[in-house]
């Protein structure tokens, strides 16, 4: 994903396996892919560079930015527990949460919703990590402290299949 915040410095993030080097920072994967997250300033000079994971599969999904230089993204964590600066997200078997990360990189929130990890915008998964109902999706909006205002489940029907992956901020901040 990426983002770019009203002084036009640019915040990008994905995954990294193995060994990147962003910028100055080399990022070493602790296994499978990790997330990465990255911010320019408005002229393209890497300011830093960060990495988190766990020895399965992360990633992040998509992100947006806000006026206030913060970023939200939608992060894929492949273990039960994932940590991302002391922000502690879980799940039985593998989770999706929305996190924010300041304009430095902290994490400064890390959750998912009571009921479902969800994608913000994207498939619906259980508390067990198994899809809540057949190959259905999920559509949610979330305030900027990243609680859940609602939820909508589309179910697509046995068979069918309609996955999307995104977030965004509408006029009045909250993440939709």
């Amino acid at each position: 994903g990426i983002g770019v915040d009203n002084s036009g410095n640019v915040f990008f993030g994905g995954a990294v396996a193995d060994q990147s080097i962003v910028g100055a920072t080399t990022l070493n994967s602790a296994g499978g892919s990790d997330i990465f997250l990255a911010k320019t300033n408005s002229s393209g000079a890497i300011q830093w560079a960060k990495r988190y994971g766990t020895a399965n599969a992360d990633q992040i999904i998509d992100m947006v930015t806000d006026t206030a230089g913060n970023m939200y993204a939608q992060v894929f964590f492949g273990s039960p527990s994932f940590n991302m600066d002391g922000q502690i997200v879980t799940s039985l078997i593998f989770g999706v949460c929305i996190a924010k990360f300041d304009a430095n990189g902290t994490c400064t929130i890390a959750k998912t919703t009571q009921n479902i990890a969800i994608y913000i915008g994207g498939l619906a998964y259980s508390p067990l990590g198994f899809m809540a109902a057949v190959n259905s999706t999920v559509v949610a909006k979330l305030n900027m402290n990243c609680d859940t205002l609602w939820t909508r489940q589309i179910p697509t029907g046995l068979g069918a299949q309609c996955l999307f992956y995104d977030v965004a901020i509408d006029p009045s901040g909250n993440i939709v």
